[in-house]
């Protein structure tokens, strides 16, 4: 008795199409799936993009929110976010009092504080805040940047330990921009473990202006060029080549 053959649902070029087709499917979801989230989207990128620029800075708790009013309290300050604040895989909504976040932006004309980008990161024991220093915010050893009272002390390092706090305090001015670093005390106040110019460039010990080698001329490098020519070849003339 011969045995029935079963007709195949799809010819040998549809099985192959089907299978081509499948493949690329899968492929396209594959993607997606990978490259979704910060990068999947101009709305959703890293604070590392362009957009995410700003000379305002914080990585500190959330203190209240308003997700209708798309307002966030950090630091005491109300922070702004609008359809142009991106958000690394973090939505407003998705925030909770307490959840530390980092964000960037800018100071408006009228003074409000808009993020440029936002995202969740895990919790630690210190702050930080870049931002412009008060005009009437400087009392040593005391300034408020934005409003936050900021205090140093005796354990407060200024430019990674290469100016003293009477140093820093005599020259810092109104709107210098500051990175602080430090423990968030009860009344919103910071006690600064760390301050330092945000350019680097504000005050410095070293009295060779622009002179960063030790060769003692004013140039950059360490080669202790006295002849003053741009000679950088071996056959004894001022130009640069060994000809």
């Amino acid at each position: 008795m011969m045995k029935s053959q079963r007709t195949p649902l799809l010819s040998g070029r549809s099985r192959y199409q089907w299978f081509r087709s499948a493949l690329g499917l899968t492929v396209l979801l594959a993607c997606s799936f990978m490259f979704s989230g910060c990068g999947g989207s101009t709305s959703h990128a890293h604070p590392g993009a362009t957009r995410c620029e700003g000379e305002i800075f914080f990585e500190a708790p959330v203190q209240a929110m308003d997700a209708n009013a798309q307002i966030l309290t950090v630091l005491d300050l109300s922070i702004r976010v609008n359809d142009r604040t991106q958000f690394d895989d973090v939505y407003l909504t998705d925030l909770a009092v307490g959840d530390f976040v980092e964000i960037h932006g800018f100071v408006t004309a009228d003074g409000a504080v808009v993020a440029t980008c936002l995202e969740r990161e895990s919790e630690r024991d210190e702050v930080e805040v870049r931002g412009p220093v008060d005009v009437a915010g400087i009392d040593a050893p005391r300034l408020f940047v934005l409003g936050i009272e900021i205090h140093a002390d005796a354990g407060t390092v200024f430019e990674d330990g290469r100016l003293t706090q009477a140093a820093f305090f005599a020259g810092v001015q109104a709107d210098d921009l500051v990175e602080v670093e430090g423990q968030l005390q009860a009344d919103g106040s910071i006690r600064a473990d760390e301050i330092e110019f945000d350019d680097d460039g504000d005050l410095d010990d070293d009295d060779s202006s622009s002179d960063d080698d030790d060769d003692g001329d004013s140039d950059d490098d360490d080669d202790d060029d006295d002849s003053g020519s741009d000679d950088d070849d071996d056959d004894g003339d001022n130009d640069d080549d060994d000809d």
